[in-house]
């Protein structure tokens, strides 16, 4: 992955953005999962929100994942627990709108199974993460921030 992830002016309509350029290897049996990020830990109370929304363009066709994480020293996982939502660019400039409420909890990329809490619902203090898998290409994000319904 390039570590010279910003990119002035390279956004949609000129504006600042993230870069992730990347190139993946193909999973194998000892390495079943490839995968890249951009990564923001900066711990956020996302409660008053309904949900993320960037804009996003790449040089190709895409699914991606964006991904919150929530505290809970109960799990098994680092005590994390992982909600993910997919998304697909398909070649043009799209803003990405993630309700908080379709974050299905899911199973970290790396395969590890998370034990969530019974009932659980991903609670709005979130880390998020932008990963995909391809074998090569850049994607731009810009504008992230939130929204309410």
């Amino acid at each position: 992955m390039d570590p010279a992830v910003a990119a002035p002016g390279a956004g949609p309509d000129g504006g600042d953005a993230l870069r992730l350029t990347f190139r993946l290897g193909a999973p194998a049996p000892e390495q079943p999962f490839t995968w890249c990020a951009l990564v923001n830990r900066q711990a956020r109370d996302l409660s008053a929100w309904s949900g993320l929304r960037f804009r996003v363009r790449a040089d190709g066709e895409y699914r991606f994942w964006v991904q919150v994480r929530d505290v809970n020293p109960a799990s098994a996982d680092q005590g994390l627990e992982w909600w993910l939502a997919s998304a697909r660019h398909l070649g043009r400039v799209a803003e990405v709108r993630a309700p908080l409420r379709a974050f299905p909890h899911d199973q970290p990329p790396d395969g590890r199974a998370p034990r969530p809490r019974r009932g659980a619902r991903p609670r709005p203090r979130a880390r998020l993460r932008l990963g995909e898998g391809g074998t090569r290409g850049t994607i731009w994000v810009s504008d992230l921030g939130v929204y309410r319904d």
